[in-house]
C-alpha cells in the first residue's frame, strides 16, 4: 500500500550551498597564487622576447655595417697621376674609428668614377658619408658637402682596446695609426680589418653582437703576402 505525503512536507531536505569563511579564504589564497604565477611567466615570456628582438635587431644592424664596410673598401682604389694631378693612395684618412677612401662601390661598369666615403663614429652610432664627384673625367673633383649621409642603427660599443678600423700593410703588420696615417703609411694600406660591435639602442642591458672582418684591398696595386 502506497503512503501519502503530507501536505507541505518537503521531498528532501535542502542543504546550504554556500562556503564557509575558512574556504573562502582558501579560495581567495589560491588565486592570488595564481595570478602571480601567470603574471610572473607573462612577464618572462615578455623579457625572452625583448631579448630575442634585440639581439636579431643587433645582429641585423652589425652584419649590414660590415657588409656595407667590406663593399666599399674591397672597391677602394689609388687615383693614378694625371698630367694634371698626381697619384693618390686609395686611403684619403684613416684614423682608429674613422676612414676615408676614394671607391668604385656602385659606380657605372660603362663609365666609371670614384667615389668618396668616409665612414667615423659620430655620438656613438656608425655613419656613412658619400661625395659623387662632379668631374667627367679624371681629375676628380669632389665636393665640400657630402651628397649623402646614412647612420646606421644600434649603438657602437668599441672591442675592449680594439680600434673600429686596422690598417694591414702587405704583409698584415699592423700600420699604426697615432693620430691619423701619413700619406707615407696609407699608401702601404693593403687590407683593412673591420672590428664592429653593435647593440640596439633599447634596452639599454641589450647585449652586443660583434662582427669581425679583415677585407682585402685588390684595387691598390699591392700583392699581399696571404692572399
Amino acid at each position: 500500500m502506497m503512503r501519502q505525503r503530507a501536505a507541505g512536507t518537503p521531498a528532501a531536505a535542502h542543504h546550504d550551498a554556500g562556503l564557509s569563511l575558512v574556504e573562502l579564504l582558501v579560495s581567495i589564497m589560491l588565486s592570488a597564487l595564481l595570478l602571480v604565477l601567470v603574471g610572473t611567466t607573462f612577464v618572462q615570456v615578455v623579457r625572452n622576447t625583448g631579448t630575442v628582438t634585440a639581439a636579431r635587431e643587433g645582429a641585423g644592424s652589425a652584419s649590414s655595417i660590415v657588409t656595407e664596410l667590406s663593399k666599399v673598401i674591397r672597391s677602394a682604389s689609388t687615383i693614378p697621376a694625371t698630367s694634371l694631378a698626381a697619384a693618390q693612395p686609395a686611403v684619403v684618412s684613416a684614423t682608429d674609428n674613422a676612414l676615408t677612401v676614394y671607391s668604385y662601390v656602385d659606380t657605372s661598369p660603362t663609365v666609371p668614377k670614384p667615389t668618396k666615403v668616409e665612414f667615423a663614429i659620430v655620438a656613438g652610432q656608425i655613419v656613412e658619408k658619400r661625395w659623387a664627384t662632379t668631374s667627367t673625367k679624371s681629375p676628380w673633383v669632389f665636393p665640400s658637402t657630402p651628397t649623402s649621409t646614412v647612420t646606421y642603427p644600434g649603438i657602437h660599443a668599441p672591442i675592449g682596446s680594439t680600434p673600429l678600423f686596422t690598417y694591414l700593410d702587405a704583409t698584415d703588420t699592423p700600420v699604426s695609426p697615432g693620430a691619423g696615417l701619413s700619406e707615407t703609411q696609407r699608401a702601404l694600406v693593403a687590407s683593412i680589418t673591420v672590428s664592429v660591435r653593435i647593440r640596439p639602442a633599447t634596452p639599454a642591458t641589450a647585449k652586443p653582437v660583434e662582427i669581425v672582418n679583415t677585407v682585402g684591398m685588390p684595387n691598390v696595386g699591392i700583392e699581399r703576402a696571404t692572399p
